[in-house]
């Protein structure tokens, strides 16, 4: 299980978020009862901030 300002990786691309498979995120809050997170990724410049609700099995943690 993740905790809230954890960083992780995502393990699939999500083109509709313009995210790449691979992509580093931290997560900004938890969702206990369903189990899913939400996750901030930051474009490679800083400009742009993207929020996705992901669950568990898109995610891995940063080694």
């Amino acid at each position: 299980m993740f905790r809230e300002q954890d960083r992780v990786i995502l393990k699939k691309a999500m083109p509709s978020h313009d995210l790449n498979r691979g992509a580093i995120g931290s997560i900004v809050k938890v969702h206990t009862k369903s189990a899913g997170y939400e996750v901030e990724f930051v474009a490679p410049k800083g400009k742009e901030t993207t929020i996705v609700s992901l669950k568990s099995s898109d995610i891995r943690a940063v080694d």
